[in-house]
């Protein structure tokens, strides 16, 4: 009987597993069983092979197909080849892709699926062919079972089995949701491990990207990319990335030995292992090259789409800390060690901070992972010796480890080289976080000085007579004790002279006088008091311009850290004109007064930088209404001595039964500030945008400039 002509196809990746995933029969039935009731109540927390029968269950159709394949087997773990354990069925898998007419024969495709507790997953087709094709129509045929692959079965039967919709940061991204076949093992590995879409760089700090390019980088983090990226396949003996376009060293052909391939046209469709010892051999070393060519793949894929990213966080989070800390001390910035897409999003401490944590929470599961990878791939390794070219496949075989190897080592320097990072920006935090504590000391001890703060003592005189607040007692006794103070002085100086005259014989007054002269002192300053306090409690009359000097509020307006580049002139020259002008706190666009006093510090904090502080009272309003604007600026002392402004601080005093909301009064004389020294060109929206950005309101607009006076 003539033999029909056909060909091998075979589909592989590699995920996360091990021999344990593969190792209960039934997990009822041990002893320890009740101690891990999550994994018979949670079908996520099941054995990989447990898990796979019950999906297998759930996924059958009524016409008995299992995402369009027809089983002919079981689906429980048997021992395998290379001392694994492997669940192994055979299907029939239906036609549905066009392409195929006029190549492969109008039937089911058998084949067979094997999943080994290494963690290849791999789907052997034996494609029964209309003829024997040659030439031209050879190749033609491997694009086209390399189309049925991508466009059939990949779509068809693995986005079934897998579940291509379900993207962990969706929504209905939970673990307990997913319906595939992989378990919350496999799960947490790959999405809370490798390819996690929240420690990406661009998408968890908000930096440069536009909102059309992040919904896309969101929706490639969900199973279907990963599964595509990992695919495989091998048709005859061309192996290759089904999806990725990359060079596969593992798969590469060599040279160097008689029979220098390793055949896909082994045969897999027996469970069993075979007796023969060269049959067993021949399935063993092309499970084993296989197993190391997925390995690689994903170790590649990993690098290049997970811990690249992780790694330039880490970057960012390094740059963004001495950039912050550069501005501090030195008044520059190091934005030629960031990445140019990670310069634009000014990110705070906590930003970092959190960011920072979440990368931290990954070194584990890397570490896990990179160790996993290393222990399967040592006991994926036939028993018969293949170290020397005697051996049939023996060249293809070390290169295919070696090359594994070398992915192995790439994947260890960058799992290294993060973990470095790490603890460099530990340290580094530890330093952040001692500097804000002084910070906040610095911050409270300025609080309490603006807290101290009061306004000038002012007394008036009103129609001849000393006046003070009719319920400001207080004043009232110091006033009086005061000058009460200063008359026993000037008549009790007079009486002990008197005294002295007495004793010393010059001058003989009588008893009675001196007694006298003593009690009337104490009476007159005792009736003065009383008719002092009586007369200094008394109201001012109707019409009387009184100070109003009782209680006062104070609202403070603290904006730091602004780090911006003044703009137009010297802060000298601008502060002086801002001195001219101030605006009035209570009707902002009324006409501009000049302040009240005017002081400035200067310090050396550092070397090469000088610190300006400018403080500035305005004029009080009609209703008693009065500010300080504290303006502190940083100066280069070489090169451009560029300034830059840091703090703006507004100390507003309203007197307590003054009903006016200072809030919007407060923010245009901050914006006008901001205004005359960061906009000189006068660009209104650059003004806006900046308020907005950086203090979280948007200014009123300004009624052009009034004169001053």
């Amino acid at each position: 009987m003539e033999q029909l002509p056909s060909v091998n196809l075979t589909f592989f990746l590699w995920l996360p597993a091990g021999k344990d995933e593969f190792g209960f029969g039934d997990l009822a039935r041990a002893p320890l069983s009740d101690t891990v009731f999550y994994r018979r109540t949670d079908p996520l927390e099941e054995t990989i092979s447990n898990h796979f029968e019950n999906r297998v269950g759930r996924l059958t159709s009524a016409r008995n197909k299992f995402a369009f394949m027809a089983p002919a087997s079981t689906y429980r773990p048997i021992d395998g080849e290379l001392g694994l354990r492997k669940i192994h069925f055979d299907f029939s898998y239906d036609q549905n892709y066009s392409e195929l007419s006029g190549y492969v024969r109008e039937e089911a495709i058998r084949g067979t699926a094997i999943f080994y507790s290494n963690g290849l997953y791999l789907w052997s087709f034996r494609i029964p062919l209309e003829e024997e094709f040659t030439g031209a129509r050879r190749a033609r045929l491997k694009e086209v079972l390399k189309g049925f692959l991508e466009h059939d079965f990949v779509n068809r039967h693995l986005r079934h089995i897998f579940n291509f919709e379900w993207n962990p940061g969706q929504a209905e991204g939970d673990p307990a949701r997913y319906p595939g076949i992989l378990t919350y093992y496999q799960l947490d590995l790959l999405f809370n491990g490798v390819f996690d879409q929240d420690a990406h760089p661009h998408l968890s700090l908000g930096d440069g990207m536009q909102e059309g390019e992040a919904a896309q980088a969101l929706e490639r983090y969900g199973v279907e990319y990963l599964i595509q990226s990992l695919s495989m396949a091998a048709i005859d003996n061309d192996y290759f990335p089904l999806f990725d376009k990359r060079k596969s060293y593992s798969l590469r052909r060599t040279h160097g030995d008689d029979v220098p391939y390793i055949s896909s046209a082994v045969s897999l469709a027996v469970p069993q292992l075979p007796p023969d010892a060269d049959e067993l051999h021949e399935r063993e070393l092309f499970i084993a090259r296989i197993s190391f060519a997925a390995m690689e793949q994903f170790l590649r894929v990993a690098i290049s789409f997970g811990l690249t990213h992780y790694k330039t966080g880490l970057d960012h989070i390094r740059s963004e800390l001495i950039s912050q800390g550069m501005q501090a001390r030195k008044n520059s910035t190091s934005n030629e060690l960031r990445r140019p897409s990670l310069r634009n999003h000014s990110l705070t401490i906590a930003d970092l901070e959190t960011y920072y944590s979440l990368l931290v929470g990954k070194l584990p599961i890397l570490g896990f992972l990179k160790d996993l990878i290393q222990g399967l791939s040592e006991v994926t390794a036939p028993a018969q010796e293949v170290e020397h070219n005697g051996v049939r496949g023996a060249v293809e075989y070390q290169f295919a480890k070696g090359t594994l190897n070398e992915a192995q080592t790439q994947f260890q320097r960058m799992v290294n080289a993060i973990a470095a990072d790490i603890r460099a920006i530990g340290t580094a935090f530890e330093s952040v976080r001692a500097d804000q504590m002084i910070l906040e000391l610095t911050e409270s001890r300025k609080f309490s000085e603006i807290a101290a703060e009061s306004p000038r003592a002012e007394v008036e005189v009103a129609g001849g007579r000393l006046t003070l607040d009719a319920d400001d007692r207080v004043k009232r006794l110091l006033v009086l004790i005061g000058v009460s103070i200063g008359l026993m002085e000037v008549f009790g100086n007079i009486g002990v002279t008197l005294m002295q005259l007495a004793y010393s014989g010059e001058w003989e007054p009588s008893t009675g006088l001196v007694i006298g002269y003593w009690i009337g002192l104490i009476v007159v300053v005792t009736l003065l008091f009383a008719v002092g306090y009586r007369l200094l409690g008394r109201p001012a009359k109707p019409g009387q311009n009184t100070n109003g000097t009782g209680k006062l509020e104070t609202h403070v307006y603290d904006y730091s850290s602004l780090l911006r580049e003044v703009k137009g002139s010297e802060s000298a020259v601008l502060m002086d004109r801002l001195r001219q002008q101030m605006l009035d706190i209570e009707q902002p666009d009324a006409d501009r007064r000049p302040a009240v006093s005017f002081s400035t510090a200067h310090e050396t904090p550092s070397s090469g930088v000088e610190r300006i502080k400018y403080s500035l009272e305005s004029p009080k309003s009609d209703k008693k209404i009065a500010y300080i604007l504290h303006v502190e600026f940083d100066r280069g002392l070489s090169g451009r001595r560029t300034e830059r402004l840091l703090d703006i601080r507004l100390v507003v005093r309203k007197p307590v039964e003054v009903n006016v909301d200072v809030v919007p009064g407060s923010h245009r004389v901050i914006a006008e500030c901001v205004r005359l020294l960061l906009f000189a060109d006068g660009d209104e929206n650059a003004l806006r945008h900046f308020c907005r950005e950086r203090f979280g309101w948007d200014p009123s607009p300004a009624q052009g400039a009034p004169r001053a006076v």
